[in-house]
Order: structure tokens, then C-alpha cells, then sequence
């Protein structure tokens, strides 16, 4: 395997706004915010690049991710 990880099986409120790995299918990986989450679905709601605004990150509208494509 070319990257191993563990799996995120859930993730609670002091996990908001941490760095996340986001890892895709062609092995392309970028570290990001979490926004939110929803452990019953296995969904982090993450910010990616904000127009390199990161002061106001907060304000990005951020993406839907699969826990199975994140890591810490």
C-alpha cells in the first residue's frame, strides 16, 4: 500500500476547526480544516484552500468527505 492510515471511526467537537489530511483516490493528498462533522453518516465537513484566505477561513463554505478518505 502506498499510504496507510488509520481508519477515523468518529470524531467529536475539539476535532473542529484541526488539521485534516484529505487523501483521494489518485493518491493525491492535501492537509485542510474541519468545519463539522457527522459521525452517524461518517462525514467531515471540511475547508479546502479558502482562496488562501486563511484568516477567515472559518467563513468558506467547506465539503462533504467520507470519513474513509481522511486522516489525522
Amino acid at each position: 500500500m502506498w499510504y496507510e492510515w488509520e481508519i477515523i471511526l468518529e470524531l467529536s467537537e475539539k476535532d473542529i476547526w484541526k488539521n485534516i489530511t484529505y487523501i483521494d483516490v489518485f493518491k493525491w493528498c492535501e492537509t485542510w480544516k474541519i468545519k463539522s462533522f457527522n459521525n452517524d453518516l461518517k462525514i467531515a465537513y471540511v475547508v479546502f484552500k479558502c482562496n488562501n484566505d486563511w484568516n477567515n477561513f472559518k467563513n468558506y463554505t467547506a465539503e462533504a468527505c467520507n470519513y474513509n478518505s481522511l486522516a489525522f
